[in-house]
């Protein structure tokens, strides 16, 4: 349920309330809710008046079912004309704050168990402080819950918005329990194939390359299954990237000069891997960025690490050069400036594995959508049947 505060309240009892606290509030006003907040109750909303006391309660509190509002991220996508909600996901990642004072801004990604991502933006006081704690925290891979967030194909933070991790409600359960069971199998869940590339629509490069222009399209994503004809550049597969921009920086006497953000920036090693393809009739280049680990199976730090002493040495530099000739699927973002049959034009790729790996997660899927659909048409049954024996009852009592 929401509670509103306004001026004299919240300096009142500013100092009292905290995050996770129980509370009895007396001479409360009862009002009707606001229709843009989806998160809280339906129906009601608590106003604080000068007169309405604040206890603080020292029994338990149940907090299992409270994550009922909490929704999807395909039920965020239909969150349209600034509707407030709440969810949550795993924190896979977190990006540098851009930005001053209250137009500062943090984009982190979240993963649910069908390994969706969601972009979700921080902004103000949430993207500086809250922040800074999940960046901390990022090598954990904690349950992030947000509430009071708006948006979209992006989410962002609100005024009001709050971030919780690892709470201890039901849907937060269930999701650490999921990675739980993921990390015993030795499963890196940012490595899995998400529901993205298996969505997106299978075509051949020359359905790219060749293709006018790709405006005012909503099917954005398109698969194709490659050959690795050669690795451009296989010695330095990744470059000293600034937080800010990720443009290149240059490295003298230990101090970092970006051609966009200037002298002394902070930076960090960022992959950068570029392959020739080709199919049965067409060849293409393409570019990986942060997609690069899906074909290494490790992040950037790991990677420099392991070729530090002994580059031949390294599982993941030799995981690198075997990849040559294999066939493997490509997920790409379309882009308008891709269009047209122009020589040396490359593409950017979003994910890839190899050929069998993304039919085998929608083999999975379509089994977990059969076995939902049984266990549903068993419940209808059920219910039904409980029905008819309620209906006999009554029957036989009259």
């Amino acid at each position: 349920m929401q509670v509103i505060l306004f001026t004299d309240q919240v300096n009142m009892w500013k100092e009292h309330l905290e995050q996770g606290g129980i509370y009895y509030i007396i001479n409360g006003r009862i009002n009707d809710r606001k229709p843009n907040f989806q998160s809280v109750h339906k129906e009601f909303e608590i106003v604080f008046s000068n007169n309405t006391i604040v206890k603080r309660c020292n029994n338990s509190f149940s907090t299992i079912s409270f994550s009922n509002s909490f929704v999807s991220f395909e039920e965020a996508f239909q969150c349209t004309n600034g509707i407030i909600f709440d969810t949550l996901g795993i924190l896979v990642k977190v990006n540098a704050s851009i930005g001053d004072s209250n137009r500062k801004r943090r984009e982190i990604t979240l993963m649910n168990e069908r390994c969706d991502r969601q972009t979700v933006t921080l902004w103000g006081e949430v993207a500086e402080k809250d922040g800074d704690i999940l960046q901390n925290m990022i090598f954990e891979k904690p349950i992030v819950a947000l509430c009071d967030v708006k948006g979209n194909f992006v989410i962002s933070t609100t005024h009001v918005s709050s971030v919780m991790t690892n709470p201890s409600f039901e849907k937060a359960i269930a999701l650490q329990n999921w990675h739980n069971c993921m990390k015993s199998q030795d499963k890196d869940i940012t490595l899995m194939p998400s529901r993205l590339i298996k969505k997106a629509r299978k075509v051949k490069i020359g359905d790219i390359t060749h293709a006018d222009s790709f405006d005012n399209t909503e099917d954005t994503y398109r698969k194709f299954n490659v050959k690795i004809k050669d690795i451009i550049n296989n010695d330095d597969p990744w470059y000293l990237s600034c937080k800010k921009c990720y443009k290149k920086v240059s490295l003298v006497d230990n101090i970092a000069t970006c051609p966009r953000c200037g002298s002394n920036v902070e930076y960090e090693e960022r992959y950068l891997l570029k392959l020739e393809l080709f199919d049965e009739k067409e060849h293409c280049y393409i570019t990986l960025f942060e997609a690069t680990k899906y074909l290494l199976g490790c992040d950037v730090t790991t990677y420099v690490r392991s070729i530090s002493q002994k580059k031949e040495e390294s599982k993941y530099y030799r995981k690198l050069v075997s990849s040559k000739d294999k066939e493997f699927t490509f997920l790409v973002k379309l882009d308008p400036r891709i269009g047209g049959d122009r020589p040396g034009k490359s593409l950017i790729a979003e994910e890839l594995h190899e050929v069998g790996k993304v039919d085998a997660i929608e083999i999975a899927d379509d089994e977990i959508k059969a076995a939902k659909t049984i266990k549903k048409t068993k419940q209808i049954e059920e219910e039904n049947d409980a029905s008819t024996t309620h209906k006999r009852i009554n029957i036989e009592r009259d």
